[in-house]
């Protein structure tokens, strides 16, 4: 039995498919830490705990402190890279206004199920998905 082939198109279908994927889970994050209450942190603050942790992590000598450490020094790189992927709030809508109607008829999201997760109907609008 012969593995079936892929075809130039496919292949191309599947990348675009990739990146929408990537735009839509962009910016519904950007939602996300706009939607958290509390003091907002900015990419700044993060950069100073980063600084503070890896200070702590050169002179830490209990094994079990260190690994709450690197645990820690971890957990700042992964909200340093999403604060900094939300810095770009404009380009991540724009670049959702460009794919979300097409997106939405693909996999078939409706207005009402991107309301719910967050997305403004200004943008839906501008997108061009309808009730």
């Amino acid at each position: 039995m012969s593995k079936p082939t892929i075809t130039e198109e496919q292949k191309i279908a599947m990348q675009v498919g990739r990146i929408e994927v990537t735009i839509v889970r962009n910016y519904l994050n950007s939602l996300r830490e706009k939607a958290k209450p509390g003091r907002r942190r900015t990419v700044e603050s993060v950069e100073r705990a980063q600084q503070r942790v890896d200070e702590k992590i050169d002179g830490c000598r209990d094994p079990y402190d260190l690994l709450l450490l690197i645990q820690e020094r971890r957990d700042l790189a992964d909200e340093h890279a999403r604060l900094e992927a939300a810095r770009n709030d404009d380009v991540l809508r724009d670049e959702f206004i460009a794919i979300a109607k097409d997106f939405s008829d693909r996999k078939g999201v409706s207005y009402e199920a991107w309301r719910e997760v967050g997305v403004p109907a200004a943008v839906l609008q501008q997108a061009g998905v309808k009730r």
